[in-house]
């Protein structure tokens, strides 16, 4: 199957590379392949195939199997915030945080936002406050020396 996915993409045939990945991903039990191939997949179905919902289907299988892969969460809240979809967006954004590198603050400032304004529309207001609250704190002044 392998073979043949490579064969695929090599042609360009995004439709059967992307088909025979997620077939492939039921024929393996080791976790961290099986997250490679979804997110391959929904890489391919995103990018390639132009399809977001079964791109959506496939990151959110890829987070259900690792729930700490990052690549698959960043389309993944993308997705989820700007369709409102609140209650799924809290755990990946909380994920994408505890995993952000914090050298980059304007990566971090809009993560801190969405999940300000998650928790805000699910009525968790300490935790939006505490994230509405987390950019000033990133943005440090620099002082002349």
């Amino acid at each position: 199957m392998t073979r043949l996915i490579e064969i695929y993409k090599t042609r360009g045939d995004w439709a059967k590379a992307a088909h025979m990945m997620t077939r492939a991903e039921a024929h393996t039990s080791n976790q961290l392949e099986k997250a490679r191939i979804l997110f391959e997949a929904g890489t391919a179905f995103l990018q390639q195939l132009d399809d977001e919902a079964q791109a959506t289907d496939l990151f959110a299988r890829t987070l259900q199997v690792d729930p700490d892969h990052q690549q698959a969460g960043e389309p993944l809240a993308t997705i989820y915030f700007r369709d409102g979809r609140y209650e799924e967006l809290e755990p990946v954004l909380d994920m994408l945080i505890r995993k952000a590198d914090r050298r980059d603050n304007k990566a971090m400032q809009d993560l801190y936002y969405k999940l300000a304004k998650t928790s805000d529309e699910l009525g968790k207001n300490d935790k939006a406050l505490k994230y509405y609250r987390a950019p000033m704190i990133l943005i440090q002044p620099t002082c002349p020396r």
